[in-house]
């Protein structure tokens, strides 16, 4: 199993089967949420390996410059306070969506997607 996983990226996918338990009390991580315990792993399956030069690295310590995330904005979504944004953005969407709907009788219509240029979703009042 070690084999298996040494020479993978950090970005790479798996999936494993195993139980949580306990860490020793001297290997406990008190910076981390899950510092208390750990997995042992029974199975364990790569999903996808990903490459080991990634263009764009998800680190605290090491952002890649704003160029290259716009370039592999699909990588760049991995970044904590980024999903913290768009999380946001989508709670306040949904509330803004319910304010509408349900205290100014709104209706929320979906357009169909005929055309490519066409965005997503539109409110009206009827």
């Amino acid at each position: 199993m070690i084999a298996t996983i040494q020479n993978l990226s950090f970005e790479s996918v798996l999936s494993t089967i195993g139980k949580v338990i306990p860490r020793p009390e001297n290997q406990q991580n008190k910076k981390m949420k899950t510092g208390d315990i750990e997995v042992y792993v029974e199975s364990l399956e790569v999903l996808n390996a990903a490459s080991q030069n990634p263009p764009v690295f998800i680190r605290e310590y090491s952002k890649a410059k704003e160029s290259q995330q716009m370039k592999y904005r699909y990588l760049s979504l991995r970044y904590p306070e980024l999903q913290k944004n768009l999380r946001m953005r989508s709670s306040l969407i949904m509330r803004m969506r319910e304010f509408l709907i349900h205290e100014c009788s709104f209706v929320d219509i979906e357009t169909p997607t005929l055309f490519k240029s066409t965005p997503g979703v539109r409110l009206v009042n009827i």
